[in-house]
């Protein structure tokens, strides 16, 4: 196991779980809720994350990082089953891509994320977990908009 996954792995995990837990909370109805105005449904919310796992997958190969979307199924903001299998999916794609790096290419590779900015590594698996908990967040305020009550970590971790 290289350092990376050592000093962040578990809490990595701990934090895609929070994603996980929410299957226990939602159904597939309730993915097509929205507060009003301009805000997204929770579906949409749930295939921005995976599109944001997805660009940091490709980010983490290439040392790139796009902000392009990514050519995700729309249809599947109505399958909980259909969005939880495929961030499962990409959740394991991510974690082992980590997994992999050497010590060197921890140590030594910077990913550019445009606008002049290059981060290590260690530092992209920070913001990416950053954006897990702002998804989490997000979801936090639909979850008590729709009266369903947060996971117990989501109450430890979120609020």
């Amino acid at each position: 196991m290289n350092s990376l996954m050592q000093q962040m792995g578990e809490v990595l995990s701990q934090t895609q779980a929070l994603r996980q837990q929410l299957k226990d909370v939602i159904d597939s109805s309730d993915l097509s809720y929205s507060p009003g105005g301009d805000a997204p449904t929770l579906g949409s919310l749930y295939r921005q994350l995976g599109e944001t796992t997805q660009q940091y997958i490709t980010g983490f190969k290439t040392f790139t990082h796009s902000y392009e979307p990514t050519n995700s199924d729309a249809s599947m903001e109505h399958d909980l089953g259909a969005l939880d299998t495929w961030l499962t999916e990409l959740e394991q794609s991510l974690n082992g891509i980590l997994s992999d790096f050497s010590e060197e290419t921890l140590q030594t590779q910077l990913i550019d994320r445009g606008y002049g900015l290059q981060f290590p590594i260690v530092v992209n698996v920070q913001v990416y977990r950053e954006a897990l908990l702002i998804f989490c967040a997000k979801v936090s305020i639909y979850l008590r908009a729709l009266g369903k009550e947060s996971p117990d970590q989501w109450q430890l971790w979120i609020g």
